[in-house]
């Protein structure tokens, strides 16, 4: 089974997508009457965190009131589950959570939540195209004492509890899974070369053979491979073929390293011209 976690802003989408999708089925909620829609839901936990905003001594205003969890344990794994086991696996979601300590950059000692003790609502979602069941599980930030619930890592705190139920059911951690996926599909790229005719590298972006950051030059000309020509003036997501790259600068390519922006002041775009068979870009450092 694998958890994923995110803190939202606008709960009321997040609340009515997983109550109202269709085929959507709630299987728990927590600290709050049953009866209540997706919206009066997200109210409740938006006015209760707005309640407590003055309490807060420490950190910034607090502006994202729910925290969504997605619960995803394997076909295999959650095979003849009734709506009970469901509501169970949501609570023990919840439990393993709490029971994470995490130690975020500037504190000094180890921090868990208590979404236990908050309100939050349970939606057994179907419409997976694999059609695996997975758990919408949205929890208000500010529990039921008017403490908040951290949320530094909260992605770190997902994959931790995750393990901790997984070690309990004897199911696969999501390690063993993502080695098992990944040497299924090396083997099935393998396979496909091979039955090809031909192949050209130039042709198509994979982009899963991307080199490492080792050269200065090593950068994706993803037009090469998508586009007959450059977009007008090689801007925004066309690559430049020649240029010059100094310390500081950036340019029209993506490099590994996460350099993505264009037009900076110190790299001005002056000429490109299309031939018949080849491409020109010039660029001046100012």
């Amino acid at each position: 089974m694998i958890i994923l976690a995110r803190p939202v802003a606008y709960g009321g989408n997040a609340a009515r997508y997983a109550m109202e999708k269709e085929d959507a089925t709630v299987v728990k909620v927590n600290h709050m009457p049953d009866y209540l829609d997706a919206t009066e839901i997200w109210y409740r936990m938006k006015h209760h965190c707005q309640l407590h905003q003055q309490d807060r001594t420490v950190g910034r205003k607090l502006e994202r009131f729910m925290t969504t969890f997605v619960l995803s344990p394997s076909k295999e794994e959650s095979e003849n589950y009734t709506l009970d086991d469901w509501a169970n696996l949501a609570d023990e979601g919840l439990e393993a959570l709490d029971s994470v300590g995490l130690l975020p950059k500037g504190f000094k000692e180890k921090v868990k939540t208590n979404f236990r003790n908050s309100m939050s609502v349970a939606a057994l979602h179907r419409d997976s195209k694999s059609g695996t069941l997975h758990l919408h599980l949205d929890c208000c930030r500010v529990d039921n004492d008017g403490k908040t619930n951290d949320v530094h890592d909260v992605h770190i705190r997902a994959i931790r509890a995750a393990e901790i139920i997984n070690a309990r059911h004897g199911w696969e951690q999501p390690q063993e899974v993502r080695e098992m996926r990944q040497q299924d599909i090396a083997e099935f790229c393998e396979y496909t070369l091979q039955k090809m005719d031909s192949f050209d590298i130039d042709r198509y972006p994979v982009a899963g053979l991307g080199r490492s950051d080792g050269r200065a030059d090593s950068f994706y000309d993803t037009h090469r491979f998508v586009a007959d020509r450059n977009a007008r003036y090689g801007a925004r997501h066309a690559a430049v073929l020649d240029m010059q790259v100094a310390g500081a600068d950036t340019a029209q390519r993506y490099a590994h390293n996460g350099i993505a922006r264009i037009f900076q002041l110190r790299l001005r775009f002056v000429q490109q011209l299309e031939l018949s068979s080849f491409d020109i870009s010039i660029g001046l450092h100012g």
